[in-house]
């Protein structure tokens, strides 16, 4: 048995449902688990994750930073551009930016 410490994204109101956006509870996921050094665990053949417009009003460009392991082993992610207007800050702002956690 391992002591690994790990989050999921349901616990930041995710539904992985395909159909219900779960972008700013992935966000909020990895922040946290950046935070505190906890692995993501999104795995699952029964998630899928719809990712729509990811403007956030309090942060014009906005992107869940990936610092720690994360397994997204057998899940799916529905990426829906054409809801992210041409133009808006979010528009070239990767979704996921995986980042070293030290430099």
């Amino acid at each position: 048995m391992t002591n690994e410490k790990f989050v999921t994204y349901e616990q930041f109101g995710a539904k992985g449902d395909g159909v219900a956006d779960d972008f700013f509870a992935i966000k909020a996921c990895h922040d946290y688990a950046n935070k505190w050094g906890h692995n993501v665990h999104a795995d699952g053949a029964d998630k899928t994750y719809y990712i729509g417009n990811y403007l956030d009003k309090y942060d014009n460009a906005t992107s869940a930073i990936i610092q720690t392991d994360t397994n997204w082993h057998g899940c799916t992610f529905i990426w829906d551009d054409p809801v992210v207007p041409v133009g808006s800050p979010c528009y070239a702002s990767p979704i996921f930016h995986i980042k070293p956690s030290r430099e």
